[in-house]
């Protein structure tokens, strides 16, 4: 398993272990509040010859509408960056409209880095 597969697995399954979300290893066909998946970028380390820092792009889909997109991510956040510390380090959150302006799909955005 690469260092990206197995870095994917431990987030997976960090997220897996808080209530209300289901994390899947890649974006489900059709994603629903709760569901979660990851994107990730290399950066050449500069305090390592050859090596590379990952950073995870997690995104958690929330309720429609902003109020309760809002309420959701105050439900939760608390527990999900409790549940990424042991596996990752969560440089910021954000919530997101991750669909268009005509057809919003709101959503709470982690970035978070791994060597």
């Amino acid at each position: 398993m690469s260092t990206i597969a197995a870095g994917r697995a431990e987030i997976v399954a960090a997220l897996n272990a808080v209530a209300g979300i289901q994390a899947y290893l890649s974006k489900p066909s059709a994603p629903r509040s709760g569901d979660a998946w990851l994107t990730w970028r290399a950066d050449r380390d500069s305090d390592t010859v050859g090596g590379f820092d990952i950073t995870w792009s997690i995104v958690i889909v929330t309720p429609a509408g902003e109020q309760a997109s809002d309420t959701w991510i105050d439900d939760h956040l608390d527990a999900v960056l409790a549940a990424l510390r042991p596996v990752t380090y969560v440089t910021g959150f954000a919530p997101a409209n991750l669909g268009t302006d005509a057809s919003p799909v709101f959503g709470l955005l982690i970035t978070t880095d791994r060597e």
